[in-house]
């Protein structure tokens, strides 16, 4: 039997051809039945996201389908998925940004399950990337380029707010935490913590460090922001950037995407070497979109401090493979420790 809801929790409701032909018609994506469905891929970290090709009128039509699927759906990833599904309806649109076309976006009113489908960026030849590819100086330039079209077209409290579904997901994460205290130090103990001085394998110092980050970023100039912008959520198609997976789209400061993106997309090397270029390259484009941008001296201050915002949600990351998730983990605890991040935060 065909479902019913507009965003189903079982993968194969979606993918059902009377489903997909209820849901698509409406769109002008299709004009006759879904014949077939066929899957070209199935990637799963904390949501799941499914390639695949329907067959309607003699056509092939490649898609990808985002949700949280065949699992109960716990409140977090409730949260997470209606805000990436109210980003592509009421933010995207009105941006420039560099993202895949979403063709379909709903929530079920019953039980809160957001769902997105997509064009398949990798049957347009599109590519995803992960830490594990190398990235480039000049490459940041281009994703960074992306970071300022959506941080200048919501600069300030103004714009934000007219997004009432938005919130500061780093307040957030300290009101719901996703691991224990004990839990966070024993991995940090562990193997993705070796690589790293002691200074930085302190999770009740990890822990202030971001409640200091959500005290401070209050009372900072508000834009909308990514909030998870690692290599891994890059998109990359005829030589360009773009960012996908917006589940943590959020209020918050601009240093909090900037510095965690520099940081996690670089080799330790070219880090280092060009993280205070890659700055000024960001303030420019943010500079000439008419956005009061901050001095680089404020900006350097808040760039070094706010990098424990990544550290933090990679420090804590289950279910993501362990070399991506130590690599992650490595280069974001070395910055904080170039850095001197916790005494920058007072703690």
């Amino acid at each position: 039997m065909t479902s019913n809801s507009p965003a189903p929790l079982l993968l194969d409701e979606v993918l059902d051809p009377a489903w997909l032909q209820r849901t698509l018609a409406p769109t002008g994506l299709i004009d006759g039945p879904v014949e077939d469905v066929t899957i070209t891929e199935t990637l799963k970290t904390s949501a799941t996201k499914v390639r695949f090709a329907i067959h309607s009128n003699g056509r092939q039509i490649a898609l990808c389908v985002k949700g949280f699927f065949d699992a109960p759906l716990r409140e977090v990833a409730a949260a997470i998925s209606q805000s990436e599904v109210r980003f592509y309806q009421e933010i995207a649109p009105s941006t420039d940004l560099r993202l895949p076309d979403c063709v379909y976006s709903a929530v079920d009113p019953e039980t809160g399950h957001g769902l997105l489908i997509m064009r398949d960026m990798v049957a347009q030849g599109g590519r995803f990337l992960n830490v594990l590819y190398p990235y480039s100086p000049k490459q940041g330039e281009g994703s960074l380029g992306q970071l300022a079209i959506i941080h200048a077209a919501s600069w300030g409290e103004e714009k934000v707010r007219k997004h009432e579904f938005l919130r500061s997901r780093v307040e957030w994460l300290l009101e719901n935490p996703l691991i224990s205290l004990e839990d966070l130090q024993a991995l940090l103990d562990g193997e993705r913590g070796e690589p790293l001085p002691a200074s930085v394998r302190d999770a009740k110092r990890l822990v202030r460090g971001v409640e200091v980050i959500s005290g401070r970023i209050r009372s900072q100039t508000p834009c909308v922001i990514h909030g998870d912008a690692h290599p891994g959520n890059i998109l990359e198609i005829d030589g360009k950037q773009g960012l996908v997976d917006w589940q943590l789209v959020q209020r918050g400061n601009w240093s909090l995407d900037v510095s965690y993106h520099i940081i996690a997309s670089l080799s330790v090397e070219d880090r280092r070497a060009q993280e205070r270029p890659l700055l000024e390259h960001y303030l420019g484009a943010l500079a000439a979109t008419g956005a009061e941008a901050p001095s680089f001296e404020q900006a350097w201050e808040q760039y070094r401090a706010h990098l424990v915002y990544g550290y933090y949600l990679w420090a804590l990351t289950r279910g993501v493979a362990a070399p991506i998730t130590h690599e992650l983990v490595r280069r974001l605890g070395l910055a904080a420790a170039d850095h001197d991040s916790f005494r920058l935060l007072g703690c």
